[in-house]
């Protein structure tokens, strides 16, 4: 029998609430295997197989690979950050605040037991300059997606080739796991950057303080050393097969191999590192506050 192999489209929206999985709930997938021709349609007297010969269930077949595919907006220039971006800013990281639950709707509440189902994490930002938008005050909070529910239940189900389930599961393993979103980037504390924002929603997860959040990806520039600009995104070289993280099976000395694709399958083509840091602003400014005609 072959090892189950799963393929699993999961769409992510970019909600008000933040740059929040939509499809987090959805991120659940129901492992059926590849079943041997001999159970993959009834037998010569028109009957679905039983049990195995001996009177034993059907055994679960493990799950080895799967995927998962994130449809979120790609900002392909400069143009497209700053005209997507609610509020952008120049300034430094000084801080990490404290992680919250990104999957709470704006009047719920976090988890009480530090177990968070889409954790985010707030950072301190102190503002420098306000490029476009206006802020709270001259140190915010900025969210960053951290990471994100997925879950896997393997069973003895048969399925056949065109996905009708010719025999119902009667054993099953459920394993839950959490996954670093592959577009996190650590802020570098200090350091300069242009931020792009959309403004947050108030919850009681982040105690009813206003934050802000990526409001486009990529969402941040940083000056590198000599004021040079540098775009901040893991989508930069992005390989073919998506990110892949190797998920450790609790109990057991095997793992399964997630594939997370996110955007388009090429990646992200970098228009933007290189150029000098003013520079950057100086072009974004000229689209917020184009010079008017005479």
């Amino acid at each position: 029998m072959k090892r189950g192999v799963i393929r699993t489209i999961v769409v992510a929206l970019l909600l008000a609430a933040g740059v929040i999985i939509g499809a987090v709930a959805m991120s659940r997938i129901n492992a059926r295997t590849d079943a041997p021709s001999e159970l993959a349609g009834p037998t010569g007297n028109g009957e679905l197989p039983g049990p195995t010969g001996n009177g034993a269930e059907r055994p679960i077949t493990p799950v080895t690979d799967a995927m998962m595919l994130y449809d979120i907006d790609i900002a392909d220039s400069l143009s497209r950050m700053t005209e997507a971006a609610q509020v952008i800013v120049v300034g430094r990281y000084t801080e990490y605040d404290s992680p919250w639950d990104m999957s709470v709707s704006p009047h719920g509440s976090a988890a009480t037991d530090g177990s968070y189902a889409s954790e985010g994490r707030l950072f301190r930002f102190d503002v420098e300059a306000t490029l476009k938008g206006s802020v709270s005050g001259t140190s915010i909070l900025v969210s960053h997606m951290y990471s994100i529910p997925f879950s896997v239940t393997e069973s003895n189900a048969v399925v056949d080739e065109s996905g009708i389930i010719r025999q119902e599961a009667t054993l099953s393993n459920e394993y839950s796991f959490s996954v670093r979103w592959p577009l996190y980037i650590e802020p570098e504390m200090r350091a300069t950057y242009i931020l792009f924002l959309r403004h947050h929603t108030r919850n009681s997860a982040t105690s009813g303080l206003l934050s802000y959040y990526e409001g486009i990806i990529p969402s941040s520039i940083m000056a590198a050393p000599g004021s040079i600009a540098q775009l901040q995104s893991n989508l930069i070289g992005m390989p073919p097969e998506g990110f892949i993280e190797q998920l450790e099976v609790p109990g057991q000395d095997r793992t399964i191999s997630l594939a997370i694709r996110v955007g388009p399958s090429q990646g992200l083509e970098d228009t933007i590192s290189g150029e000098t840091f003013e520079s950057i602003i100086g072009q974004i400014l000229s689209r917020v506050r184009p010079p008017s005609s005479s």
